[in-house]
């Protein structure tokens, strides 16, 4: 079988181009050429988005500046922050083999930047002048390579996809090198890596002896046999992938898809993979594909699974699917049955603002000390009973005087309504908000500019809440018109403060849009009628949500406007370094990941497996 042939893909609609046809297009020296927009979530809307395109670079090894060959792939139109994702190819592949082309576009029409290479010792690389060859840790090196590479770019890499031997780098990369890559995709992937040495002795019975064995790749573009050194196969084979479990952090995804027909890697392994990673894992399997995704018929005919592939890798890759792993995440604030989500009845969008661990692994931000919600004006008997219940005895309104003038005030039996208004008499509710933003027609960076206001405006009313939390040991609400906006940048202050990591802040911002799901149908109604003449209904429910591109592009200017959140607590609120460090020390705690329930469960699993 030769591994770079692509055939039609119906799944994708559209033909999967041969990999040396790929090759000949991108060839080092040639200019950039455009895609199709391939398979993937946002390919109906094709005719009218940029196109992607293509690239092709040289990546620099040690003092080598043209060491790897690869392709770029950049879409036509990027989400914020750039997310890049790196392909690694198997033992006997190239960049442009199997599904890889197909998937760099689907990734594109997400929205997605991809990195696709030849290792060394592979395709148009160069060779290795190591006796050992190709070995797992020369893998290693070119995917640190590929990453400083996109880094250098401006690009966060978002994840690592890997087929076959590629996954086994991939996840020895993970392991040794960098475990903060949030999303692992692991194609035909082996976890008993020790059997490739069965697998060869069947093949060569006297590798061993001869210090190596002969196999056929493509090199330079022509199918050609290359001797692998006895060292490299014994490198792949010694990687531990019961160890993996204990490298993985809250937010690790890893991806394993399969072909039932798979001759080479079976299918167990995959099933091996599911079991160790347990809620960190996803398993999809491909009817009638083998190793590399193809199946032939009686005729002789090779069907290709690229458009399966790279449909299912880009789906559970795209930002919707990473928002509903994030809200099955985020219920859970800990392994001793806390909850993030509270029921508070008559109260939308009421959440835990704390629970999320931090950087590091040994401190998170600590739960029960600030709570988020819409107006709770509606609140019911039992609702104000759970309210007491978790010790809130203060809750924080910050609308304007019209805003509660229009839509009311509330009370709740045992809790200090305090009015810390952003702006006293501009009303900002959602509704209001939108026609604001529509006046200047400035979408998402509008929202921004909202959000610089508020920072301004807003000085006193973040001053409470900061020194409640400072110094008093009770709980709090706060909370503005949908607990989305002015809600939102108190939320941000308090968690970039605390130490967490812009992706979980956004993320958390985010979660408003589920918090929100049952009163959006109220809120377009009120909308619709003040502006529904000039925008439609679909543009004004993408802008009542809260958008995660909205936060990363907020945390940039917090952090350029107002020297981060340290910053504008100290230079803006009037906070002292005394007053930062004892907010700090209420808003943090230490977590000993191996008295946790989680952490006592990678250990377990890792003993079991290795």
């Amino acid at each position: 079988m030769t591994e770079g042939e692509q055939s039609k893909s119906a799944a994708a609609g559209a033909t999967a181009t041969g990999a040396t046809d790929v090759a000949d297009a991108v060839a080092p020296g040639s200019t950039g050429s455009s895609l199709p927009s391939g398979s993937g979530a946002n390919s109906e809307s094709a005719a009218t988005e940029p196109k992607a395109t293509e690239e092709p670079v040289w990546i620099a090894v040690g003092d080598i500046p043209k060491a790897v060959s690869a392709v770029l792939t950049s879409p036509g139109r990027p989400l914020y922050p750039g997310r890049a994702f790196i392909m690694l190819h198997g033992h006997g592949g190239h960049k442009n083999y199997c599904y890889q082309p197909t998937l760099a576009a689907a990734l594109a029409a997400n929205g997605d930047y991809s990195l696709r290479f030849d290792f060394r010792n592979c395709g148009e690389s160069v060779d290795i002048a190591s006796p050992d060859g190709r070995t797992i840790t020369e893998d290693v090196t070119d995917i640190a390579a590929a990453v400083a590479f996109l880094k250098a770019r401006k690009l966060e890499v978002h994840g690592l996809i890997g087929h076959s031997r590629g996954s086994v780098a991939m996840f020895e990369y993970f392991m040794k090198v960098d475990n903060s890559v949030p999303l692992l995709v692991n194609c035909a992937g082996r976890y008993r890596t020790e059997k490739i040495k069965d697998r060869v002795a069947a093949q060569r019975p006297n590798w061993v002896a001869e210090g190596g064995h002969k196999a056929r790749m493509k090199r330079h573009r022509q199918e050609t046999e290359v001797f692998i050194p006895l060292a490299e196969t014994l490198s792949v084979a010694s990687v531990d992938m019961g160890s993996l479990v204990l490298s993985l952090r809250p937010r690790t995804a890893v991806l394993s898809v399969h072909g039932l027909e798979d001759a080479v890697v079976p299918v167990q392994d995959s099933a091996m993979f599911a079991n160790a990673l347990g809620s960190h894992h996803t398993l999809h399997l491909v009817a009638g594909a083998d190793h590399n995704f193809y199946q032939t018929d009686a005729a002789g005919r090779r069907h290709s699974f690229a458009g399966e592939v790279a449909d299912v890798v880009a789906a559970w890759a795209s930002t919707e699917g990473e928002r509903r792993r994030f809200l099955v995440l985020s219920n859970a604030l800990d392994m001793t049955g806390g909850r993030r989500w509270q029921a508070v009845e008559g109260v939308a969008n009421f959440r835990d603002l704390g629970g999320w661990t931090l950087p590091g692994g040994t401190h998170r931000v600590r739960p029960g000390v600030v709570y988020r919600s819409a107006l709770p004006n509606k609140i019911t008997d039992s609702g104000c009973a759970a309210l007491r219940d978790l010790g809130v005895a203060t809750s924080f309104d910050f609308r304007s005087e019209d805003e509660c003038r229009k839509n009311g005030i509330y009370a709740v039996p045992g809790v200090e309504r305090r009015l810390v208004p952003v702006h006293r008499q501009e009303d900002l509710s959602p509704e209001e908000l939108v026609k604001k933003l529509l006046r200047f027609s400035l979408g998402t960076e509008g929202y921004v500019m909202v959000y610089q206001d508020f920072l301004q405006s807003g000085v006193d009313a973040y001053r409470a809440v900061a020194e409640h939390v400072r110094d008093r040991e009770e709980p709090l609400l706060m909370h503005c018109t949908a607990g989305k906006d002015r809600t939102g940048i108190m939320g941000m202050l308090l968690l970039q403060l605390a130490g967490l990591d812009d992706d979980t802040i956004a993320r958390e911002y985010e979660l408003t849009t589920y918090g929100l799901a049952d009163d959006y149908d109220n809120m377009l109604a009120h909308l619709e009628a003040a502006i529904g003449k000039f925008v439609s209904r679909d543009a004004m429910a993408s802008m009542l949500q809260s958008r995660y591109e909205t936060m990363r592009l907020a945390l940039d200017m917090l952090r350029r406007d107002f020297g981060g959140a340290e910053g504008y607590l100290r230079d803006h609120v009037g906070l002292s370094e005394t007053d930062l460090a004892k907010l700090r020390e209420r808003l943090v705690e230490p977590v000993e990941p191996s008295v946790t329930a989680d952490g006592a469960w990678r250990t377990h699993v890792a003993s079991k497996l290795r």
